[in-house]
Parts: C-alpha cells; structure tokens; sequence
C-alpha cells in the first residue's frame, strides 16, 4: 500500500510537469496569433492559459514537496503513513497551489504597481482597444506583489525539501554504517538517491 501511495505522488508530480509543458505550447501558439490577430477571445484565452502555466508551474512545487514529506514521513514516523489518505495528498498537491495563485490574483487587482509607467510586455499590443485586454492579462507585467505572493511560498517549499533530504541521508547513512541493515532501510538509501535526482529539475 505504501508502494502504490508513493507511485500516485510520482504521478502527480509527472502530471504537473505534462500540463505546464502543454500549457506552455499553447501560450506560445496563441502569442502568436494575437500579435496576428487581436480579437478579444483570443486575448482573453491566451490570458487564461497564462494563467493556467503559472498555476502549473507552481503545482510542480508542491507536488514535490509531497515527494519529499512522504519519505521524511516513510523514514522517520512510518505509523503516521496509516492515517495518510491519496486524497490529502491530492487536497494539498492541487488545492494549494489554486489558494495562492487566488490570492496572486486579488493582491495584483487591488494593489497598484509601485512603478504605474513600468515597460511591459503588454505595451507592445496597447495599439488599439483589444490591446488593452493583454495589458490588462494580471499575469502579465512584473508587479512588486510577485515576491511575496508567489516566490516567497516557492522558496519555504524548496527549503523545506532540502532539510528532508539532509535529514533523511543522516538517518539512512546512520543505518548503512551499523552492522546489522535491513533490506528495507537500503530501499530508504535508494530512495534518497532518487530524491537527489529529481531536485534539480525544479
């Protein structure tokens, strides 16, 4: 049972890294069709796909920080996996990522930009009234909000992933030196091999 929760994290993981990769296809495509053709529902679809990559994007994180709770969790408190459904991992890993890009959005609305006169990539299409809908796309420009609401939780999950994987080696190489090992703390060393390996792709 553990094993199969473990494979559902990797495809959770694997599914963000999909639909960012399609929802950046599909950003570039309608670029260029606006820069085309600036028809209001093409602007307000590229927007939305905009939108739907940073959201993606950000889903990335969280899906791997639950790669690394879970072998926090598998290696230090494996009893507490017990009470760890697939759904609070789904919750967390899908839903979260929706709160902040929520709170991304109503944080830019309301607050201006601390430079108005900004160069943006917007003010390229400002030409005519259609325009004014990329301008307006709220992921569009860089806005002072950005920092705070965006990169800042980026940051807490990526430290947090680092002190599982500087916790979870201490233990296993702990294990690995005693004379008597188990063939399952060698998976956990196998396991944080892994973790390694997939780090650096975010």
């Amino acid at each position: 049972e553990m094993r199969c929760m473990r494979h559902k994290i990797h495809i959770g993981l694997f599914l963000t890294y999909i639909f960012t990769d399609l929802a950046w296809i599909i950003t570039s495509l309608l670029q260029n069709e606006v820069i085309e053709n600036e028809r209001v529902l093409v602007l307000i679809l590229w927007c939305s796909f905009r939108t739907m990559l940073s959201y993606f994007h950000l889903a990335t994180f969280f899906w791997m920080f639950l790669e690394g709770l879970y072998l926090f969790l598998q290696v230090q408190m494996p009893l507490s996996l017990a009470n760890v459904k697939h759904k609070h991992f789904l919750i967390f890993g899908w839903g979260c990522p929706l709160l902040v890009i929520v709170l991304w959005g109503i944080l830019r609305d309301n607050l201006p930009p601390l430079q108005p006169n900004h160069q943006s990539q917007g003010e390229a299409y400002n030409e005519t009234d259609e325009g004014h809908e990329v301008f307006k796309c709220p992921f569009l420009e860089d806005h002072h909000v950005d920092f705070f609401a965006y990169k800042v939780p980026v940051l807490i999950l990526l430290i947090f992933n680092t002190f599982f994987l500087v916790w979870i080696m201490v233990i296993v190489i702990s294990k690995l030196r005693a004379q008597t090992v188990m063939e399952y703390d060698r998976k956990h060393w196998k396991a944080a091999k892994a973790l390694i390996v997939v780090i650096p792709l975010l």
